[in-house]
C-alpha cells in the first residue's frame, strides 16, 4: 500500500508508540493500550477516504498486518 498511511505500534525503549510517517505519537505501557490508538486514528483516516493499514511488532521484533482498510 504505497500510498497508504500506515500506523505502526513499536516498542522504543521501555514504551510502546504509535509511529505514523516517521514521527512517534503517544506514550504507552502497553502494546493493548497504542494498538487501540493506532486503530482510532487508522479509523479516521479510512473514514476520510484515505487507505491506511496497522502494523503491530510482535515481542521479537516482527511486524505484522492487523488491519487494512
Amino acid at each position: 500500500m504505497d500510498d497508504a498511511f500506515t500506523y505502526a505500534v513499536v516498542r522504543i525503549g521501555a514504551e510502546w508508540k504509535v509511529v505514523c510517517a516517521r514521527k512517534a505519537m503517544g506514550h504507552f505501557g502497553d502494546r493493548e493500550d497504542a494498538l487501540v490508538a493506532a486503530s482510532a486514528l487508522a479509523a479516521q483516516a479510512a473514514r476520510a477516504g484515505r487507505p491506511t493499514e496497522v502494523i503491530v511488532q510482535s515481542e521479537t521484533g516482527e511486524l505484522k498486518t492487523v488491519w487494512r482498510s
